[in-house]
């Protein structure tokens, strides 16, 4: 039986843009940022060679409340793709708040 979230990871294309955006608009305290490279990252995401740096941000102390995990994926390419909202993936993402 599921006890709660463990964290909600999102793909971004620029991780300095998006922890701004978490942090100084959505008010997410930054937690930390790792960088993963090697045999275990590369099982992990299914890729070789692949790197990707992971940072965390969370909006409360509470054990129960899970952090937002950012990934961006290090490549000398990136590619960008067009939205599909009815693309199998995680569209949204909703916060509580008491005042927008």
């Amino acid at each position: 039986m599921i006890g709660r979230i463990y964290h909600v990871g999102l793909t971004v294309s620029d991780m300095d843009r998006s922890i701004a955006f978490y942090r100084d608009v959505l008010g997410l305290e930054f937690q930390g940022e790792i960088f993963m490279s090697g045999e275990e990252t590369d099982r992990m995401f299914g890729k070789k060679n692949c790197q990707a740096r992971v940072a965390y941000l969370n909006g409360s102390q509470n054990v129960e409340t899970p952090p937002v995990e950012l990934i961006q994926f290090v490549e000398n390419e990136t590619h960008h793709a067009q939205p599909d909202l009815f693309a199998t993936s995680i569209s949204e993402v909703c916060f509580y708040t008491d005042d927008i």
